[in-house]
């Protein structure tokens, strides 16, 4: 049987949601499937689960290897992938019933390398920008997400370009989302949510990003150098800044008490005198609260840019004097 799509399944401690993830994907519409779950050292009996679907239905393989993170996961199984296109499936999400199908049907009619879509929080669609019919490629890294589960890939695109996932423990999809904006000669938006992300809010998995997700900072640094050797980063510079210091200052928020401190320096050294003049002329499109957040680290720049606010706030109320 040739087959279509390639579905690759990391699993670390999934047990709770596994079922509803693979039963999604053995019920599509399309059959022509390869459901390759990568086990990445469970301790909670998600592999027994694997080994049982894998007894179930043929389509399913389990490899099986010690603890390493999602991206050295994902990359594992990249010699086993026999489909013409290949999806990451997170093991707590869901697919809709036909997702393959139409997503498959639509990317061959536009002849794609790369399908982006939107999808769903759970139940809630997640509403993005109009597209248009033909979206830059920096309306895809502006607007889609750098989530692994976020596009359909052509195999052979995937594979030639070695778009492997980096071994960071968080963020380490992102360079995959970066190269695949970038790099692909045909990329294509789907319009319709498929793809259900479950916002976990388990407590365990709060606290491992909280311990573990310190090398986010690390990621970005990769990103511009990647940016930079391919050229590219004066073309697309602000939607880099925009991301990173978005997401550091989100992250931030939940960083374990026994590292906020080093993870506050380590995003303070990567500042570039350039980010600086943004953060502070309110040049790059970013949310205040989060202009805010960088400014704090240096308190004069943050009392200086308060000052002139009141400054400014002063000339308006006496009419602009």
């Amino acid at each position: 049987m040739d087959t279509t799509v390639t579905l690759i399944v990391p699993v670390y401690n999934a047990s709770e949601f596994l079922p509803k993830c693979l039963d999604s994907i053995r019920n599509q519409t399309l059959t022509e499937i390869q459901v390759l779950c990568v086990n990445d050292g469970s301790t909670d009996g998600s592999l027994e689960l694997l080994r049982r679907y894998a007894s179930w239905d043929a389509r399913f393989t389990v490899l099986d290897k010690p603890n390493e993170g999602a991206g050295p996961t994902r990359n594992y199984a990249y010699p086993h992938i026999t489909g013409r296109y290949v999806f990451f499936c997170d093991p707590d999400d869901w697919l809709e019933r036909d997702m393959l199908e139409t997503m498959v049907s639509f990317m061959e009619k536009e002849q794609a390398d790369v399908l982006f879509f939107p999808w769903f929080v759970d139940e809630t669609p997640v509403v993005l920008p109009e597209a248009g019919e033909n979206p830059s490629r920096r309306w895809f890294l502006r607007e889609t997400s750098c989530g692994s589960w976020g596009r359909l890939y052509q195999r052979e695109f995937l594979l030639e370009r070695h778009l492997f996932f980096s071994r960071h423990r968080r963020g380490q999809d992102q360079i995959v989302f970066w190269r695949a904006c970038l790099e692909a000669e045909h990329p294509c938006f789907f319009p319709e949510p498929k793809y259900h992300y479950r916002k976990n809010l388990d407590v365990a998995t709060v606290q491992k990003i909280k311990t573990r997700g310190i090398d986010i900072v690390d990621v970005h640094v990769g990103i511009r150098k990647y940016l930079e050797e391919s050229g590219q980063f004066q073309e697309y510079k602000d939607i880099y800044y925009f991301r990173k210091l978005c997401e550091l200052c989100v992250l931030s928020r939940s960083a374990d008490r026994s590292i906020y401190r080093e993870f506050l320096r380590r995003i303070q050294s990567t500042l570039t005198p350039e980010e600086w003049t943004l953060l502070e002329n309110d040049q790059a499109g970013i949310p205040l609260d989060i202009t805010d957040f960088y400014l704090s680290l240096h308190p004069w720049k943050y009392a200086w840019k308060r000052l002139k606010i009141f400054y400014w706030f002063l000339r308006w109320n006496r009419g602009g004097r």
